[in-house]
């Protein structure tokens, strides 16, 4: 089945949140929040990676549906019906799909804003067009992932991002790369897809930048949106990228791209460095198991990695979700990273509505109270954020990182750039 739900009712006792925290991620409703009881109504996407797992391309111990859905749980039992919270009880609704399903982002998404018309739906990232879905039908996200550009400016519905807007990523990345001189020299090759909105800021912001500053882009891959697709393509792309004398790679797609294109990159005898950056998510690691071990990549990113990364609110997220049950993951991995994504949202998710007071919950409200967050310290995944009025995405500074060992390492290498 490549389609699931599950509802968990609320309890009277806070200290039966643990259950009602489980559904912490929610579409805006018709019906609107029950203000008198404080009762907000959240449906939580979770992608179940299992079938990727049994093909092989992804780590035998990624997190099963199971896991994630225990870490939304845990995290928001430590705010629900609380002062944390707003006074609100959070009713979760969850609904897991199949990650290589490219209709089941749509099908979950149609059940959390039509069907189960929950108030909030709160995402790490609603892939395959799920985020703009949830506007499109009136809907109200939160969520971790950037979003595609286009989604935050949807008039039916409600997008608030944790993450910068792919523009800005798009800018401050071509700012690196041209006064850091990593590219001095290279002849590059971009690596992005047609997924989303996912090549748009790659078109008409990164690869203009570089061009008007003498560097030498002498291919653009644009990769399919179809995942199952793509290893089809791979073989044509790394060809004319030979065939250019490309000699670093700027990669702006997501994780299970790049795996497949340096799976690609193996066969064909032939490797690139690779360049990477916070656009399209290009710094996930979930299928870093995947990855050659002898990778030669970088990255700029706003998100801290590493087993020390996090501080304080890392410590805290991990400890409660051992302490409550959870299995002990190792600091730095790209489970634990799942698990600080988990306890950011909900973090900000509790600020903000604590933020709206007496006002009644609504997707222009929501919108006001994260927008007028300003700077929020205790971030676990980005060490801390800064929020403003009029935009939807929160934004943080930037640091170097690099591939060592199956994951990024921090470097010395803070960039001043913004």
């Amino acid at each position: 089945m490549s389609f699931t739900t599950r509802r968990t009712a609320p309890l009277i006792l806070v200290a039966t949140a643990t259950i009602l925290a489980a559904g912490l991620s929610g579409c805006g409703s018709a019906s609107g929040t029950d203000t008198s009881g404080r009762t907000l109504h959240i449906g939580i996407p979770i992608a179940d990676s299992s079938s990727l797992v049994k093909a092989g391309v992804a780590s035998p111990d990624a997190l099963t549906a199971d896991q994630i859905e225990q870490m939304y749980t845990i995290a928001l039992d430590a705010i629900s019906g609380t002062d944390a919270a707003g006074g609100y009880t959070l009713v979760p609704d969850y609904a897991t799909f199949d990650l290589v399903d490219s209709g089941a982002p749509q099908t979950a998404c149609a059940h959390f804003v039509q069907d189960s018309r929950d108030d909030l739906v709160l995402s790490g990232q609603f892939v395959n067009g799920g985020d703009q879905c949830v506007a499109q039908q009136g809907g109200v996200l939160l969520q971790d992932v950037a979003a595609p550009e286009a989604a935050y400016s949807i008039d039916t519905g409600t997008v608030l991002t944790l993450d910068q807007l792919p523009s800005t990523a798009a800018e401050r990345f071509a700012d690196y790369l041209i006064s850091s001189g990593v590219l001095d020299g290279k002849t590059v090759g971009v690596l992005t897809d047609a997924l989303g909105g996912d090549a748009t800021p790659v078109t008409d912001v990164l690869v203009p930048a570089l061009e008007d500053a003498g560097v030498e882009v002498a291919h653009v891959t644009t990769l399919t949106s179809d995942l199952q697709a793509v290893a089809q393509q791979i073989p044509t792309e790394i060809t004319q990228m030979k065939e250019a004398g490309v000699d670093v790679i700027v990669d702006a797609t997501p994780s299970a791209n790049l795996m497949q294109f340096l799976g690609g990159e193996s066969s064909a005898g032939w490797s690139a460095p690779v360049i990477a950056s916070d656009l399209n998510y290009a710094v996930a690691e979930t299928f870093a198991a995947a990855y050659p071990a002898d990778l030669e990549a970088s990255a700029l990113t706003q998100r801290t990695f590493g087993a020390d990364a996090g501080g304080d609110a890392a410590s805290t997220c991990a400890d409660r979700y051992e302490t409550q049950g959870g299995e002990t993951l190792v600091a730095g991995s790209t489970n634990y990273q799942t698990l600080l994504q988990a306890c950011d949202l909900v973090t900000v998710l509790g600020k903000a509505l604590t933020a709206l007071g007496d006002t009644a919950f609504s997707g222009a409200a929501f919108a006001t109270a994260v927008e007028g967050l300003g700077h929020v310290d205790g971030i676990a995944s980005y060490g801390d954020l800064t929020f403003e009025a009029g935009t939807p995405a929160g934004v943080s500074g930037l640091q170097v990182v690099t591939w060592s060992d199956g994951g990024w390492e921090p470097t010395d290498g803070v960039w001043s750039g913004r």
